[in-house]
């Protein structure tokens, strides 16, 4: 995908209405401005499979502090994500494609491979404490 392609899904993208647009997707579109060989859909499918695989896990939980239990449980000790804390302002934090590739990243780019844009997986999952120790 050449940056002018990504820049034109981008557009077609923002069309979307707020409720149905794909965070995820928009985070990897931008991310093709850098990362030209980039195919978005295959990390649409990695994230379609992780919030496939967390669904399993959380759909019995009724209790809102263990959901966030066990979807932490999944990311962060079984996936590995982690925060970046030796290198907070390395540029491949804020790219998608890029955390879910390293399983590594900043607070909002974590929180955001965490985001689905199904409903039913909406949940207020914290992301991990910055370096300053706040979320975000």
């Amino acid at each position: 995908m050449t940056p002018a392609e990504a820049r034109d899904a981008f557009t077609r993208l923002l069309q979307t209405p707020e409720p149905e647009l794909d965070l995820a997707e928009a985070a990897l579109l931008i991310a093709a401005e850098e990362y030209p060989d980039l195919r978005p859909a295959v990390y649409l499918n990695q994230i379609a499979r992780m919030s496939s695989e967390l669904k399993q896990r959380i759909r019995v939980e009724v209790e809102p502090q263990r959901v966030v239990d066990r979807a932490n449980t999944y990311f962060f000790e079984e996936l590995h994500f982690k925060g970046n804390r030796e290198e907070y302002y390395d540029p491949r934090n804020s790219f998608l494609n890029e955390v879910i590739d390293r399983r590594v990243g900043i607070p909002i780019t974590l929180a955001s491979s965490k985001i689905t844009p199904e409903p039913t997986m909406a949940l207020a999952i914290p992301p991990p404490a910055s370096p300053t120790g706040l979320g975000v």
